[in-house]
C-alpha cells in the first residue's frame, strides 16, 4: 500500500509463518493498530510506515526473521503495551519519536536490541521491560527534551540502557531505571547536557561486568543524583 489518507483501523488479526512481513501497514496520520499477532514471519512480524496521533497498542510479534515490530517515525501518539519475543533482530524498532510515548511494553529474548529508537525529541520512554536481548535492552542514539523512567532491562548481552547524546532541559530526565546482570554496562550514556541540563536520579545498576553507570561527558546544568 501507499499512503493512506484517512484513519486506518487494524485490529485483532493474526499472521503467521509467511514468507514476508506479517504485517506491511502504509504511512496513515492517525492509524489503530491493535491487538494484532504475528508469529513465524520471514520477514518482520509488523512493518509499519509514519504515524501521527496514533495507536499502536497490545500487539505480539514472535519468532520472525527480520525483527519484531518496525515503525517508522512518530508523530505525536502512543506506542503501548506491545510484546516481542524472540525475533532475529531487533524487538521493537520506532525511527523516531517526536511528542509521543512507549510505555508498558514488553522485549524479550530477541537477537537484536530490545527497544531501539535513533532519535527521541520531547517523548517518552516509561515502564518498558527489555530483558535478554542479544543487544542492548533499550538503545537511543540522540535523547533530547525526553524522559525514560521506570523502565527494567535485566540481562541482556551488551548495555542495559544505551544512550549516545542525552540531553534536554527541564525534562531532560533519567529517572527510576533498572539494569542488571547485563553483558557490558549497565547505563552507557555517551555525552549529557550539551545544551542546558540532563537530570539522571533513582536508577539501579548491580551485577553489570562493566560500568553501573559509564558517562562520558558532562555539559552545564547536568545533575547525577539518587543511583
Amino acid at each position: 500500500f501507499g499512503t493512506f489518507n484517512g484513519s486506518l483501523r487494524v485490529t485483532n488479526n493474526t499472521s503467521d509463518q509467511n514468507g514476508g512481513n506479517g504485517f506491511t501497514v502504509p504511512d496513515d496520520p492517525s492509524s489503530f493498530f491493535t491487538g494484532n499477532s504475528a508469529d513465524s514471519n520471514a520477514g518482520y512480524g509488523m512493518d509499519i510506515g509514519d504515524i501521527v496521533n496514533a495507536v499502536i497498542s497490545t500487539n505480539t510479534a514472535t519468532n520472525n526473521g527480520l525483527g519484531g515490530i518496525l515503525i517508522g517515525t512518530m508523530n505525536v501518539g502512543q506506542i503501548t503495551g506491545n510484546t516481542t519475543t524472540g525475533n532475529t533482530g531487533i524487538g521493537l524498532e520506532v525511527g523516531a519519536i517526536n511528542n509521543g510515548s512507549m510505555s508498558n511494553n514488553t522485549s524479550t529474548g530477541n537477537t537484536g536490541h530490545g527497544i531501539y529508537t535513533p532519535s527521541i525529541n520531547a517523548g517518552f520512554y516509561d515502564n518498558n521491560v527489555a530483558s535478554q536481548n542479544s543487544g542492548d535492552g533499550i538503545s537511543i542514539d540522540t535523547l533530547t527534551f525526553g524522559q525514560l523512567r521506570n523502565n527494567v532491562t535485566d540481562m541482556n548481552g551488551d548495555d542495559g540502557i544505551f544512550i549516545g547524546t542525552f540531553t534536554g532541559s527541564i525534562i531532560g530526565e533519567l529517572d527510576g531505571n533498572s539494569a542488571d546482570a547485563n553483558g557490558e554496562d549497565g547505563f552507557d550514556i555517551g555525552s549529557v547536557g550539551l545544551w542546558n541540563s540532563g537530570n539522571i536520579t533513582n536508577n539501579n545498576a548491580t551485577n553489570n561486568p562493566g560500568f553501573g553507570f559509564n558517562i562520558l561527558g558532562t555539559g552545564g546544568g547536568s545533575s547525577t543524583t539518587g543511583n
